[in-house]
């Protein structure tokens, strides 16, 4: 006996913990809603998004989160339930217990789904466009390296037929150096044997007058 009073008094706590958590969980849901400013919900599709987020929910909590009248939300209640979107537990109590059907969380599950493959869809479409742009931007890089190597393959070009044209001037000034240094030698034997001729017929012209003298 004491096993089963032990056991009822956990069960009770539990529920009574998760009770507690689902009215702190609505009034964060009604503070969220008022802090938007939104003056009331008009459309059943609200009913069935706060029934997704919360599970289940008093009627009578919904329509003051949604800040609805009670007699809308009833009206919503009993369209939504035809179409097999939500249940309703307490149907003959003012304050009836909502719940969203399997239908509605087996639709939202898919277009969960739906969505998460999407987000892979456009992640892989955004991984495709980043390479397109890497393979572009390597294209381009290579494009300019071999503009690059075609202007230093030019400019080597260039240098050598340069060189070639310094080595020619080099052998030309060299060649004229030498040509320069051979009439110089020229000019210079010139000049010593014309000296010497010179000398030669002074010599000869003072020996004629020492003979006449005689």
């Amino acid at each position: 006996m004491a096993g089963d009073d032990t056991t009822e008094r956990l069960e009770w706590r539990k529920i009574m913990e998760n009770e507690r958590r689902r009215k702190e969980g609505l009034e964060e849901l009604k503070k969220l809603v008022e802090s938007t400013g939104k003056q009331g919900s008009n459309n059943p599709h609200d009913l069935l998004k706060l029934l997704i987020k919360v599970g289940e929910i008093r009627s009578a909590e919904a329509a003051s989160i949604l800040m609805t009248d009670k007699k809308v939300l009833d009206q919503w209640t009993a369209t939504l339930e035809k179409r097999g979107f939500i249940e309703v537990d307490g149907s003959q109590t003012p304050n009836e217990t909502l719940k969203p059907t399997e239908r509605l969380l087996n639709r939202v599950r898919a277009g969960s789904e739906k969505d998460k493959l999407q987000v892979l869809e456009d992640e892989l479409e955004e991984e495709q466009r980043e390479l397109s742009a890497s393979r572009q931007e390597l294209a381009s890089e290579r494009k300019e390296r071999l503009n690059l190597e075609e202007r230093l393959e030019k400019t080597s070009e260039k240098l050598k037929k340069r060189q070639v044209e310094i080595d020619a001037e080099r052998d030309r000034a060299e060649e004229l150096q030498k040509k320069l240094l051979e009439l110089e030698r020229q000019v210079k034997a010139g000049s010593e044997q014309e000296a010497e001729k010179i000398k030669t017929e002074l010599g000869k012209g003072q020996a004629d007058k020492k003979d006449e003298k005689e």
